[in-house]
């Protein structure tokens, strides 16, 4: 039988590791990383509340302008009294927003975003998406459970009726 080289017993002992590291990342503590020993957990993140009534200010905002184009969306929030939680980016992970792009590469992105087609048809009640997205590195793995809708995310803390026909102060 012929022996294994270093760089073969390397390349097993990188895919073992990894085989390991994929069965241990996704329970609630995590793992640690046998050969570089980078803590790795999945995370679950829910469309909550807080983010569907953020979303259908956005919405509102976008609406308000008469386009769907990129804007300041911290600004725009602080103009019409809402505190701009950073959870909105987290609603690109479902699609309803989108950040622009930074021009110069000196910067990944620019700082403004706007609501998506999907975002739309979602504040407008015409799509439901899944109620979590499975996270590693933020990048995503899965979705997860059942699907939902706008009104389904705001729960009892919003009433969807009156948020979405609240009409915006002048600016």
């Amino acid at each position: 039988m012929e022996k294994l080289s270093d760089y073969q017993k390397n390349i097993m002992t990188l895919i073992q590791s990894k085989a390991w590291l994929k069965n241990n990342y996704s329970n609630s503590k995590g793992a640690q990383c046998p050969c570089c020993h980078q803590y790795v957990k999945l995370y679950k993140r829910a469309l909550n509340s807080g983010m569907a009534k953020l979303l259908i200010n956005i919405y509102t905002i976008h609406r308000r302008y008469g386009n769907f184009d990129f804007l300041q969306i911290n600004e725009e929030l602080t103009r019409i009294g809402e505190i701009a939680y950073p959870a909105y980016a987290s609603l690109a992970y479902w699609n309803l927003l989108e950040p622009m792009k930074h021009q110069p590469d000196h910067k990944k992105y620019s700082g403004k975003w706007r609501i998506t087609k999907s975002g739309i048809m979602f504040v407008e009640n015409r799509m439901k998406v899944c109620s979590h997205v499975i996270l590693y590195n933020k990048n995503i793995i899965r979705f997860d459970g059942p699907q939902v809708s706008i009104e389904d995310c705001l729960g009892f803390l919003y009433d969807y009726n009156e948020l979405i026909n609240t009409k915006i102060k002048e600016l």
